[in-house]
């Protein structure tokens, strides 16, 4: 990223760049050699595995070849390109001395990104949705809060890039502002608002297009069959509406999948991927499995290790050999981490690791009534456990314990398997930490099956689905590792009760 600051954003470059990324020709050369140079930073060193290394490289290049597509399909006029270009190169080059200030006094480098739900209000009744989220609701962050927070993630870290979930963001409104008030204040921060599409309107889009520090993925689930069997019925047909609009006014959008069993067998074609991403003009889409969280969670929707594996396979298929830009938040794990990571705050200010591990030590909303900030919730007991295990297992721990880096990556015999063992172990260790009183006569048996020692969880950590007894993200590892190799740890009679029961 320091590469492509000093190629195309600093001192005299920049109006110079900005002429020619107007033009198709110029534009793809200084986008391959801004990738060429990006990627020549990835070279392998004792943390970064080949593999890795090949997989960030294939997902910058994929996303440098988004860029242009979508350039070329947008044909804006020089008026809006010069807007777009301003917009994005000051969020490009803003932060950097504020993260490295972070650094320095902290140890630690600052979150890279917030995701954002300043309401839980949504005009939609999906089958299991995350945030379990319904017209009739009324719990929301004021606009007040959500400005400090966007603010405070600028000024405190350094970081210029926020994430807006849901709920559906288009319904938020409070202090007579609405979302794209919250976009324009801060012209200087680059926004990923997530919306099912169906209340983007003309206006709203112009003023999305006027703003020009924005992109919207919005929710499909296939094609329409799909879309409209867990969205309601003519919710597609809507969401086609939606795409015309943000394509007439020039504004960058894409789509989010929920991928479970009822849709996999479709996302394994190609035919939605050339649909959005070709036919509508969608430039990229996130993928997230389904997590048994929300509404009406169920393990039945959640994916089978076979199925995860196909899926796996068709999406580096489609970000290697077609360049579209399509990650999925687990398959494309070695591609999609920031340095830094990130935190999530939901409607009610509720402070958590991730949006699919609802746990929470910390309220926002109190941070700022004691006078403390944005800061202080990365410093409690519960987010430094986390830090602290990823630390140890990911650089301290891997390649001591599984010794030269290629022998991690094709060893099928003990240090392999001790490898596993250790990183489930030491994870569910920390998961069984953290869950609350009605989980506890689970949490044991799963410890006494892992040879995890018996722990209690930190005093104060909430759980927003109560009965759930582990994070979604660990049920699903645990379905694929064990489930898909049962050899490596146990006995197929042993490894299914702690998953599924």
């Amino acid at each position: 990223m320091d590469t492509l600051r000093r190629t195309l954003l600093i001192g005299n470059l920049k109006p110079l760049a900005k002429y020619f990324l107007y033009y198709s020709a110029p534009r793809c050369a200084l986008l391959r050699l801004a990738t060429s140079a990006i990627a020549r930073a990835f070279r392998p060193h004792d943390r970064n595995l080949p593999q890795i290394v090949r997989d960030k490289i294939d997902i910058i290049t994929a996303l440098e070849r988004t860029i242009e597509r979508g350039l070329d399909r947008m044909h804006l006029d020089r008026r809006r390109w010069t807007r777009l270009f301003d917009k994005f190169s000051d969020v490009l080059s803003e932060g950097r001395s504020t993260a490295q200030e972070f650094e320095s006094k902290h140890g630690m480098p600052p979150p890279g990104f917030i995701t954002l739900s300043p309401t839980q209000v949504c005009n939609l009744h999906c089958v299991g949705c995350y945030a379990a989220s319904a017209p009739g609701t009324k719990r929301s962050l004021s606009y007040s809060i959500v400005d400090r927070i966007v603010r405070e993630q600028k000024e405190l870290w350094g970081s210029h890039f926020t994430v807006i979930s849901g709920g559906e963001p288009f319904m938020w409104r409070s202090e007579g502002r609405d979302i794209l008030d919250l976009v324009a204040n801060h012209p200087d921060t680059f926004f990923l608002i997530f919306s099912n599409g169906t209340l983007i309107t003309e206006k709203l889009a112009a003023r999305m297009a006027d703003a020009g520090n924005l992109t919207v993925a919005i929710s499909v689930e296939g094609m329409e069959a799909e879309t409209d069997a867990r969205r309601g019925k003519g919710v597609h047909r809507k969401i086609l509406g939606a795409f015309a609009i943000l394509r007439d006014a020039g504004v960058p959008f894409g789509i989010s999948i929920t991928t479970t069993k009822l849709n996999i067998d479709t996302l394994l074609t190609d035919e939605p991927w050339n649909f959005y991403l070709e036919q509508q003009g969608a430039l990229y889409a996130w993928g997230f499995q389904y997590m048994p969280i929300g509404r009406a969670y169920t393990l039945e929707l959640m994916l089978t290790p076979q199925q995860r594996l196909a899926l796996f396979e068709k999406v580096w298929h489609l970000i290697r050999d077609k360049h579209y830009f399509v990650p999925d938040f687990w398959n494309c794990g070695t591609a999609t981490g920031t340095r830094g990571g990130y935190l999530y705050i939901n409607w009610d200010g509720e402070i958590m690791p991730c949006v699919f591990n609802p746990y929470s030590v910390g309220n926002i909303k109190d941070y700022y009534t004691n006078g403390g900030s944005l800061t202080d919730a990365l410093f409690t007991p519960y987010f430094v456990a986390i830090r602290n295990w990823q630390q140890h297992y990911i650089y301290d721990h891997r390649l001591d314990r599984a010794g030269d880096p290629e022998s991690f990556c094709q060893s099928r015999g003990s240090r392999a398997a001790d490898t596993i063992s250790f990183h489930y172990g030491e994870l569910i260790s920390r998961v069984v930490e953290s869950h609350v009183a009605q989980g506890q006569a689970h949490a044991k048996l799963l410890s006494q099956r892992r040879g995890s020692s018996s722990r209690h969880r930190p005093a104060g950590v909430r759980n927003f689905n109560t009965d759930q007894i582990l994070s979604a993200e660990v049920l699903h590892q645990c379905d694929l590792t064990f489930k898909a190799n049962p050899s490596v740890l146990v006995s197929p009679s042993e490894h299914t009760a702690p998953c599924r029961n």
